[in-house]
């Protein structure tokens, strides 16, 4: 099973964000058919004791001791606020608002980046442990060069393929502005929720502000 062409993804999106969302026509059930179906091949497993980065805006206060006297100083986030808070899900580009997703970074750099501080912002950056063995769905292969898709004729099966999970990956990878409308997110939420069904716990992919997946 393969989608029915190169720009699949692209009409998925267009079709959900402008015409039909909750009650999906044929094409769009098809196509999340088929990405739960090619979804098996692009399957990678991280180890258990890997570390993983979140940052987060803001910071909290410590109290510190010097000379008999106590004093506050900016610290860190705790743990916990360091964690989704399910009162607080927005939405993002993996899940809709009112559901917890844990976004994590590979590098510490990235997951700054990730949340675009502006200059001055006080940053709380954190360190995640995975404990088991997680199944994750690979989307970060190259793409083929989006100049070449436009003029290329005959596609190979596993061309078309690949050129689809691009775009999922690039879908995924677009910068989270402030005050980005909820709708762009819905594409991606979708094949999320169905990657989840599928049995994965997560999702890799390559953030636009390293060259790293993730």
């Amino acid at each position: 099973m393969t989608f029915k062409s190169f720009d699949s993804y692209r009409k998925f999106d267009r079709a959900v964000r402008r015409e039909f969302r909750y009650a999906r026509t044929p094409e769009q059930e098809e196509f999340l058919k088929t990405v739960a179906t090619t979804s098996r091949s692009r399957s990678i497993t991280m180890e258990a004791g890997c570390v993983l980065w979140r940052a987060q805006l803001g910071y909290n206060w410590r109290e510190e001791q010097q000379d008999g006297q106590s004093f506050e100083v900016q610290a860190a986030h705790p743990p916990a606020r360091m964690k989704p808070l399910a009162e607080k899900a927005s939405d993002g580009r993996a899940n809709p608002k009112g559901i917890t997703c844990l976004y994590l970074a590979t590098e510490q750099e990235t997951a700054v980046l990730e949340i675009r501080p502006l200059i001055g912002s006080y940053v709380s950056v954190a360190q995640f442990k995975v404990l088991k063995d997680l199944h994750l769905v690979d989307c970060s292969a190259v793409k083929i060069d989006n100049l070449l898709s436009l003029l290329k004729k005959n596609w190979a099966l596993e061309e078309t393929e690949k050129q689809v999970w691009s775009d999922i990956n690039i879908a995924f990878s677009k910068p989270v502005e402030r005050g980005d409308d909820s709708i762009n997110y819905v594409p991606t939420q979708i094949i999320a929720e169905i990657l989840k069904l599928s049995g994965f716990d997560g999702i890799a992919y390559k953030s636009s502000v390293s060259a790293q997946p993730g």
